[in-house]
């Protein structure tokens, strides 16, 4: 090749070099054109906190503020939206936390029971079987990141843009801790063969590992004047009867003769329901749930977390005397109202570290029981020992001060959260944006993007905005019967 070839040559290389090069930023520009409107800025210092209180519930919240306490509470009352929130049917946890998660009824995300029903073991209804995509699915490359703390919903940690501490995992360091995995508490042993990056998914960092403060929980439920056993009458009609029945159902479905013969699940939960520490148990993985979390609000700062708290509900069934229409002979609802203390501690301790740019949603699944003993035992078709009506609060900036909301519905909260971070709105949910809770400075030039759907894959994306206005709707879904 001749010197004027060679130079020909370079000349038509570095051409070629330098269109690619051109090339590769046009596509470049045209992807981040396409993709800035789902996408939020990572510098984005906008915090959301979520506290799930399972059966949480105004008739045992509103005695408690009348009197001077549950301070925290009353703070985020006051100087926010709060209200009475809809369930949605039927009333378990389960169904109503897909609900949560995806905005829609269980005639949609298809979870209509604590429990799978298949011919194996019994396991607790999973999200993995939801039909439709749960708000950590939809935010999946939008750079907005979650926490999922204690759900007990999940067989295994998925993998999302944040990281999930699952109930399993709770469960089983707190039966560590407990001294459960031993050769007289055999039927409980399987929890500790299930390896810890099983139960957890973490992406964006370790989680919390010492649990030493575990250690003080005795001595705190006793400060409390919290007993460390659920041993009253309440426990002692509806524990028997609803592990009988879970035993029932599983005899059904397996068709097996020998009573012995259950899933491990279910003999995980009879081993704590009988063991002499019953209450501390539950009182453990709350506490556990909580430490964690914390943690994760201040070294992982995702943009949104969610922790969930169990002991609300097993309080209010073995304590609250009131919902099962039963006089209090021995003063021991009292426990249920200290639990609740406990509780506004622990929203207390998130509210001391958190700045301006946090908005915190209190709410629950449900209310607590509101029915007889003789009805829960003897209807049918067999009513949960729930109401329809749980707990709804929201606090942060943007939002209404001591404002009153009505008419929300436990399918409001994923709407919400995605318009808060700029998503769009899929015209298939059935839940709605609570608009009514922001102020007029909030929304000013704000606009509300929708799709036709997140959940056809196959299907681009189309985007339209609309601008925000504030809507009023009512709920209906179909009752579903725990078998």
């Amino acid at each position: 090749m001749t010197k004027k070839n060679r130079t020909n040559f370079l000349k038509l290389t570095i051409t070629i070099i330098i269109l690619l090069a051109i090339v590769l930023l046009i596509s470049l520009a045209i992807y981040v054109a396409v993709s800035q409107e789902r996408r939020i800025n990572q510098t984005s210092n906008q915090r959301v906190v979520v506290f799930v209180l399972d059966a949480g519930d105004w008739r045992i919240v509103n005695p408690l503020l009348k009197e001077g306490k549950l301070k925290n509470i009353a703070y985020l009352i006051n100087n926010g939206a709060s209200g009475e929130s809809q369930s949605v049917y039927p009333l378990y946890t389960s169904p109503n936390m897909a609900s949560l998660f995806s905005g829609k009824p269980p005639s949609k995300h298809g979870i209509t029971s604590h429990f799978e029903v298949d011919d194996g073991e019994t396991i607790n209804a999973l999200f993995k079987n939801m039909q439709v995509k749960p708000i950590w699915e939809l935010l999946k490359g939008t750079n907005v990141t979650m926490d999922l703390v204690g759900w007990q919903e999940f067989d295994k940690a998925p993998k999302i843009d944040g990281t999930v501490v699952t109930g399993l995992y709770i469960i089983k360091k707190v039966a560590e801790h407990n001294n459960y995995f031993s050769e007289s508490n055999h039927n409980f042993n399987y929890f500790q063969y299930i390896p810890n990056f099983i139960l957890t998914s973490k992406n964006n960092g370790d989680i919390l590992s010492d649990y030493k403060f575990l250690d003080n929980s005795k001595d705190i439920m006793i400060k409390n004047n919290l007993s460390l056993k659920f041993d009253t009458l309440l426990t002692n009609i509806t524990v028997p009867y609803t592990l009988g029945r879970l035993k029932f159902n599983e005899k059904r479905k397996k068709g097996v003769i020998d009573a012995k013969k259950y899933s491990k699940f279910i003999d995980g939960i009879e081993t704590i329901a009988h063991s002499d520490i019953s209450a501390k148990f539950l009182f453990e993985y709350d506490m556990l749930s909580k430490e964690i979390s914390l943690d994760l609000y201040k070294r992982h700062k995702s943009n949104i977390l969610f922790i969930y708290l169990t002991g609300t509900d097993l309080y209010g069934h073995n304590y609250y005397f009131d919902g099962w229409q039963i006089e209090d002979k021995n003063n021991e609802q009292r426990q249920v109202y200290k639990y609740y203390e406990v509780i506004d501690g622990y929203i207390g301790e998130f509210l001391s570290v958190a700045d301006e740019n946090t908005t915190f949603f209190v709410t629950s699944d449900h209310g607590i029981q509101n029915l007889t003993i003789a009805k829960y035992l003897y209807a049918v078709p067999h009513p949960p020992a729930h109401s329809e009506k749980g707990i709804f609060i929201a606090t942060g900036k943007g939002i209404k001060k001591n404002f009153k909301i009505v008419n929300e519905s436990i399918m409001d909260l994923t709407p919400t959260l995605l318009y808060m971070y700029d998503q769009p709105i899929a015209d298939d949910f059935d839940g709605k944006i609570l608009l009514n809770i922001f102020d007029e400075k909030h929304m000013e030039n704000k606009t509300i993007k929708r799709i036709p759907t997140y959940e056809e894959k196959s299907q681009p994306m189309q985007e339209k905005s609309e601008p925000v206005q504030e809507v009023s709707i009512e709920y209906t879904d179909d009752a579903y019967d725990e078998e």
